[in-house]
């Protein structure tokens, strides 16, 4: 298998496929020099292969300090101790009882015509690392971005404060686990989340058994007349996502006979995908209801409830206190390994009852947190 971007490539292959491949590639462009190497750094990704290679640590370490560097200059004002990714002004705003004419008055009087504060380029870096490596900053990253066009003081404001808050927390990996395949995933929807346009924010976190390998954060197309098609909307976008990767997974690894395993919090929700009564607050929602309740019927998908507190997407929908952050944003990015999220490790590990407190977990390094995990 190859992975190609531009110019770089990664080969997963045995040692004899390589060096055949790097054969044929040299017959073919003479002039160039083909380096093949251990796959260690991609993309301003650092890749570090652990417990023989049974465990791969992802993390972006350098990026970060790169991108703190380069804004280092805007950071004077801005607290060092940014534990959260969001700050309280800017969870406040989102929650502001404001309508169009109001906010644009609003943004008008905080916004410069002539300011030259490098928002778009800034959020631009953020959002790579989001998109990389830190699944636990979509919340805030959504926020930010929604303010590109016409960023407000408060906009600004929290940018620099994720980028403290990452600074901080640079060390942060995620964790790829090369044992079980089968596709799980976790949704969550905040409904009416924008008192604007009155649409909902959902996301959703896809694994590989315990390996996050896709995650997204949007605010959806629709208006939502009730909380359950809020979360029916993001169980629908999350499976057609499961469905797809879980094809790949098997174009790789071959069939896998159990089906997807998708936890929603929202019980109205599940019965709609499992039923095929017509009720009169779900009738409007159309083909999406037709395409989850045809791949559960054919054991594509198994839906199944799980508490609020257990899913691992909530904190990419909504700002949570820090020891509620800090739980998620382990799971998010694999630092907790799992084999079924309603046993008492499972549960355990919420209540709080850790071998080692959050703050010692930390502070530790990457290699030491992830014998600490095992």
């Amino acid at each position: 298998m190859i992975l190609l971007y531009v110019d770089d490539l990664i080969i997963a292959a045995s040692k004899n496929s390589i060096h055949n491949l790097e054969t044929s590639i040299s017959e073919i462009f003479v002039d160039t020099k083909l380096t093949i190497q251990n796959l260690d750094y991609y993309l301003g990704i650092k890749i570090r292969t652990l417990h023989e290679g049974k465990l791969i640590s992802l993390h972006q370490t350098e990026y970060v300090d790169s991108v703190y560097e380069k804004y280092s200059y805007l950071l004077s004002n801005v607290d060092s101790n940014a534990t959260t990714p969001l700050t309280k002004e800017a969870v406040e705003y989102t929650k502001a009882q404001i309508d169009p004419d109001a906010n644009q008055h609003l943004e008008e009087d905080m916004s410069d015509s002539h300011d030259t504060f490098p928002y778009r380029e800034l959020v631009g870096s953020l959002l790579y690392l989001c998109t990389c490596t830190r699944p636990d900053i979509s919340y805030a990253i959504g926020f930010l971005t929604r303010g590109v066009c016409k960023p407000t003081q408060i906009h600004k404001r929290a940018s620099l404060h994720l980028l403290s808050h990452l600074k901080l927390t640079r060390t942060h990996s995620l964790l790829i686990y090369g044992q079980s395949t089968t596709v799980t995933g976790f949704s969550d929807a905040s409904w009416l989340n924008s008192k604007i346009s009155r649409k909902s924010d959902h996301a959703f976190v896809i694994y590989s058994g315990n390996s996050p390998i896709y995650w997204r954060f949007c605010r959806q197309m629709i208006i939502s007349l009730s909380t359950a098609e809020a979360e029916y909307d993001a169980l629908t976008s999350m499976g057609k996502e499961a469905m797809w990767l879980k094809s790949l997974i098997e174009d790789i690894f071959g069939p896998q006979k159990l089906p997807s395993i998708l936890y929603i919090d929202n019980e109205a929700a599940i019965r709609i995908s499992q039923h095929p009564t017509v009720h009169t607050n779900s009738r409007h929602f159309q083909l999406r209801a037709h395409w989850m309740r045809y791949n559960v019927s054919q054991q594509v998908f198994t839906v199944q409830h799980i508490g609020t507190k257990h899913i691992a997407a909530d904190a990419m929908t909504k700002s949570l206190s820090l020891p509620e952050h800090n739980r998620h944003s382990l799971f998010l990015r694999g630092h907790i390994q799992i084999k079924h999220p309603t046993t008492q490790q499972w549960r355990d590990i919420f209540e709080g009852e850790f071998k080692l407190k959050l703050n010692e977990y930390y502070s530790l390094d990457d290699e030491t947190q992830t014998q600490v995990i095992h």
